[in-house]
């Protein structure tokens, strides 16, 4: 695969991260419990607010800059309430500082900021090559905030290989779903890599094993405090002490839905009901799915894509699990086993 050029992954990065700036109100709650808080003993550091350090210009010489540091609305002091260490502050690149809690304040808590060439600067980078884009849906979208950001900071790319794209920022490689690995193989090998291709979970890490994707890390600055709520997840999809998916947020991807009328039609009780009584188990959900099925024309149980794969998830055991690096199959293990007894069944039942 083609290594990003420096305009590529400048793209890909300005596509992939937006930064909102909201200002936040604190509630009455909010400012009751920093009150508490004060008064209850230590207050931990992980409860400040650090302000955002600016890129500072290499000089040669360590630099230290000063950071705002608040808890609640309070404005707190260098020296008194805590103090700073620095690393890696002296050369290009990423720098950290440590905030270490002094006084009533306990813990620490690293951030980092940028030491960057004198002169340099990413609002100065043009992006003059259409991003291509292999996928099997078109990714350019006008109204995107993050399309909106990157025509701001980088510009519109001026040329590509398709003239019906022209004004836009991707080079659109429409490719079919089914074939969409074998289309990617090829272009790999003919050396005609795109520059960007959709990373789908279950491709991890057999996708990466063949060659098909590179280490996000050589483009983005994970170590960066923005992908602390994130890092977790992120750990997962690390192989060889590299990264290979980057996440900015997490949220609910998918739930079981049921229409009350229907259930309570066909006799059966509230799966909402049994789940706040701590009642809502597979036994529970399977009875249920029988006597539903038997209600009448041979009602199937369960519509919709991957509810094997929630029914596996809903156990706490992967599959395959990627644990510090190791990949482990898990398809032995008893949780994922009974997982799949129970799609058996199922199954075998006409259930779904």
């Amino acid at each position: 695969m083609k290594k990003f050029t420096k305009i590529a992954a400048s793209a890909a990065a300005a596509v992939l991260l937006t930064a909102t700036a909201v200002p936040v109100v604190p509630t009455y709650a909010e400012t009751y419990q920093v009150e508490y808080e004060a008064l209850a003993g230590k207050i931990s550091v992980s409860k400040l607010t650090i302000g955002k350090i600016a890129d500072q210009t290499y000089t040669g010489k360590a630099i230290k800059p000063s950071v705002t540091v608040k808890y609640g609305k309070t404005k707190l002091k260098a020296g008194t309430d805590y103090t700073l260490t620095y690393k890696n502050n002296k050369k290009v690149g990423t720098a950290t500082v440590t905030i270490t809690g002094k006084g009533k304040y306990s813990g620490k808590k690293n951030v980092t900021f940028k030491i960057v060439k004198k002169g340099s600067s990413a609002g100065k980078l043009k992006v003059t090559d259409r991003i291509k884009w292999m996928a099997w849906w078109d990714i350019e979208d006008e109204n995107d905030e993050a399309q909106k950001l990157f025509r701001k900071t980088y510009g519109t790319p001026k040329k590509g290989e398709d003239p019906s794209r022209e004004g836009r920022i991707f080079e659109y490689i429409n490719v079919a779903y089914g074939e969409r690995y074998d289309k990617l193989a090829t272009a790999i090998q003919s050396g005609d890599s795109p520059d960007l291709f959709p990373f789908e979970i279950r491709d991890f890490p057999y996708g990466v094993l063949k060659g098909r994707y590179q280490p996000v890390d050589k483009i983005l600055d994970l170590s960066d405090s923005k992908w602390d709520n994130t890092r977790d997840v992120m750990e997962n999809f690390k192989l060889n002490g590299r990264y290979y998916c980057a996440f900015t947020e997490i949220s609910f991807d998918s739930l079981l839905y049921y229409r009350k009328s229907v259930i309570k039609d066909a006799g059966l009780k509230d799966p909402r009901t049994l789940f706040e009584k701590d009642e809502w188990t597979w036994d529970a959900f399977l009875e249920m799915a029988r006597k539903f099925q038997n209600s009448g024309d041979y009602k199937y149980v369960i519509d919709g894509y991957n509810s094997d794969n929630e029914f596996v998830a809903s156990t706490g055991t992967p599959i395959v699990s990627n644990i510090n690096g190791v990949i482990t199959n898990n398809m032995y293990d008893a949780n994922v086993e009974r997982a799949m007894d129970l799609l058996s069944t199922l199954q075998k039942e006409n259930l779904r």
